[in-house]
């Protein structure tokens, strides 16, 4: 998880093989509020078992 203002370190970059993002709410809306990245990455992890690729 990046961080708000610079995103993923310079030296992690290379490592990263797919990005994702959090889309705006409401849709369409330029920017919205900041996400703790706690609550970001309980999102994505929310989402990716609520997705189709989840297998248990």
């Amino acid at each position: 998880m990046g961080n708000e203002g610079n995103g993923i370190r310079a030296e992690n970059a290379p490592f990263i093989t797919h990005k994702i993002t959090i889309p705006t709410f409401p849709a369409g809306t330029p920017t919205s509020e900041s996400l703790n990245v706690g609550v970001a990455a309980a999102i994505v992890c929310a989402e990716f078992r609520r997705s189709e690729n989840y297998s248990r």
